[in-house]
């Protein structure tokens, strides 16, 4: 009698956990709703400012980003295209999961590194990182880790048999430390000439996998890449300026003086 009594009192406290879960639940599925309903009005004009940013803004700083977000919201005012007033490209392109799981493989919480985050993950052509601090090539690391990455220089001779093997098996590629030239022979792989299933790599036919990934980071500060290398890739920048970097300090003094709102954010 006693166990029994034990095992009620257990279910009946567990019973409450669960009822009051779901309760807090459905007030934010009501919330969840309004904000949909709104963002269903917006939608047209959510995506198109989001698909500007994803394809143009990527070489620019965060100053010059804002900038042009500006002209463009501007612009879809004069056109009366309905678009949220409140426009982030993390709130409508990007997964709190998923950012959650960028940080803690590395990439740095302030805004900037997240939008470049949504970029690198987005845009349908390979990433360029422009990245001196090397932030960006030591996220791109711990990311592809398990996806058994391989990393390789320009300067090494047998780098275009590691990409070969990347496409044929699958695998992430990441070429480092570029200049500001491009190997020619990279040229298909970059335009992603895939026929019936395959990629002609030099002289030979590679069959493509779908689960292949391209990425390349230089160190340069300030390179100068021509058009025919920019319409090609996605060019991040990835460099961190001071504002940059007080967002990134913020955020660890936040995790050292108060580490109830960063576990209350995960």
């Amino acid at each position: 009698m006693q166990k029994q009594k034990e095992d009620i009192e257990l279910q009946l406290t567990n019973a409450e956990k669960l009822v009051g879960g779901l309760a807090d639940e459905a007030l934010r599925w009501k919330d969840t709703v309004a904000v949909l309903e709104v963002d269903l009005v917006n939608l047209v004009g959510n995506i198109l400012l989001g698909a500007g940013y994803i394809s143009y803004v990527g070489p620019f700083t965060s100053g010059y980003r804002n900038s042009l977000l500006k002209k463009w919201m501007k612009f879809a005012s004069s056109k009366r295209l309905p678009f949220a007033q409140d426009f982030a490209v993390d709130r409508v392109l990007g997964d709190p999961v998923v950012i959650r799981e960028w940080s803690i493989h590395g990439l740095p919480a302030d805004a900037l590194s997240i939008e470049n985050g949504i970029i690198c993950s987005q845009a349908k052509r390979w990433p360029l990182l422009i990245d001196p601090q090397s932030q960006g090539n030591k996220w791109l690391k711990n990311m592809e880790k398990e996806n058994n990455l391989q990393a390789v220089k320009l300067s090494n001779p047998r780098f275009l048999p590691v990409v070969e093997n990347g496409i044929r098996l699958g695998q992430p590629v990441l070429i480092e430390n570029i200049g500001e030239q491009l190997d020619p022979a990279l040229e298909p792989v970059l335009q992603k000439n895939v026929v019936k299933g395959q990629l002609r790599l030099g002289d030979t036919w590679v069959p493509y996998s779908n689960e292949f990934k391209l990425l390349i980071t230089t160190k340069l500060p300030n390179p100068h890449y021509l058009p025919e290398i920019c319409i090609k890739v996605a060019l991040i920048n990835f460099t961190v300026t001071p504002g940059g970097l007080e967002d990134q300090l913020l955020v660890d003094v936040v995790k050292y003086e108060q580490p109830e709102l960063e576990q209350q954010k995960d």
